[in-house]
């Protein structure tokens, strides 16, 4: 049975989304970095064509909105589905998951277990809420905790909607088109050069994070390792010849740094990241990346292990290369998203 009747034609949808140059976009509490990211996604709009799937101005069959721009939506009384732009695996405005016109929030990393969208958070974030079990801060409280449904929670999907974040993001294009050769010898141990200045309510937690995984390198003195600042075309020299990149966590659980390294042939090391879900798959422990502790206390003998075996660690460099590059194409981002909005709808394919 289907949810929405099209009657086999094209889904038409319209978008709404916040303009990051609206004069009160800011007073929204919205942040126009991550607004840019629809432009990415509009790029997709011949492609989703051929697949049924056709953007318009009036008379929509759904609404696409960002998180911003939900309140004005819902007035419409008309499904719609959220594409939500933050950072992080945890969804920040869970209320809207009650109404029923919401059919669906799109996010390009999840929490595996969606159940988790229930249990306190700190700062709103699951992740800042693990790094504070270490680091042990009273001046933070916990938020509380939420009761929505599995079914509610279910609306939650991973979607690779945001491909200016994702991997196909120009950010990445030299190491999509790089030829790396795994078998290459490579003379630096570990990268781990790092922000470590935030501006956000939970910065002090962030920047201890961070600079303890520095702290953690620069204090084995038997490895070659690069922690200091270096220009971008230095950096991305460094990338292809490390062995071991370390990638904490930011605003989120997700890294640009996760991706830099996979492309590059390194081996990623990050704090636990499995009860992250996106697309591809690339917090899989032990498979995709090296996990360690939030607090980085156990991150020498990690780096340790990779170097003593890294030969045997050549299976996992070129998996999770291989899995970021074969989703590294709009045409096969195209097809499934296609496919998520029309489960979505409950519209056979």
């Amino acid at each position: 049975m289907k949810f929405l009747n099209t009657n086999g034609k094209a889904i038409r949808i319209q978008c709404v989304f916040t303009d990051a140059k609206e004069k009160n976009a800011k007073s929204r509490g919205c942040n126009t970095r991550l607004i840019k990211r629809w432009g990415g996604f509009l790029r997709l709009k011949s492609k989703l064509k051929k697949f049924g799937i056709v953007f318009v101005k009036d008379k929509p069959d759904l609404f696409l909105c960002d998180n911003y721009s939900v309140k004005g939506i819902i007035r419409h009384n008309k499904p719609f589905i959220i594409q939500e732009v933050v950072d992080c695996s945890v969804m920040l405005d869970k209320k809207v998951l009650r109404n029923s016109n919401c059919l669906a929030v799109f996010k390009n990393h999840i929490l595996r277990n969606k159940s988790e969208n229930n249990s306190p958070t700190l700062c709103k974030r699951y992740h800042s809420k693990i790094i504070n079990d270490f680091y042990k801060s009273e001046s933070f409280k916990l938020d509380n905790e939420a009761s929505y449904t599995d079914k509610q929670l279910d609306k939650i999907k991973c979607v690779l909607w945001d491909i200016t974040h994702g991997p196909l993001s120009e950010f990445y294009s030299k190491l999509r088109k790089a030829e790396v050769n795994i078998s290459e010898k490579r003379d630096v141990d570990v990268l781990c050069c790092l922000t470590t200045s935030y501006s956000s309510i939970f910065s002090e937690l962030i920047e201890w994070h961070r600079k303890m995984a520095i702290k953690e390198v620069e204090e084995m003195d038997n490895i070659t390792s690069i922690t200091e600042k270096i220009d971008k075309k230095s950096y991305m020299s460094a990338l292809f010849n490390a062995k071991i990149v370390i990638s904490p966590w930011g605003y989120g659980e997700y890294c640009y740094r996760d991706i830099e390294g996979m492309l590059a042939g390194a081996i990623v090391i990050k704090p636990d990241t499995s009860f992250v879900e996106t697309i591809p798959d690339i917090y899989q422990n032990d498979i995709t990346y090296v996990p360690c502790k939030a607090d980085f206390s156990d991150l020498k003998e990690k780096i340790q292990k990779v170097l003593d075996h890294w030969e045997e660690y050549r299976e996992m460099r070129i998996k999770v290369r291989n899995m970021l590059m074969d989703i590294c194409n709009e045409a096969v981002i195209a097809k499934q998203y296609a496919k998520n909005v029309k489960d979505v709808l409950k519209i056979k394919q």
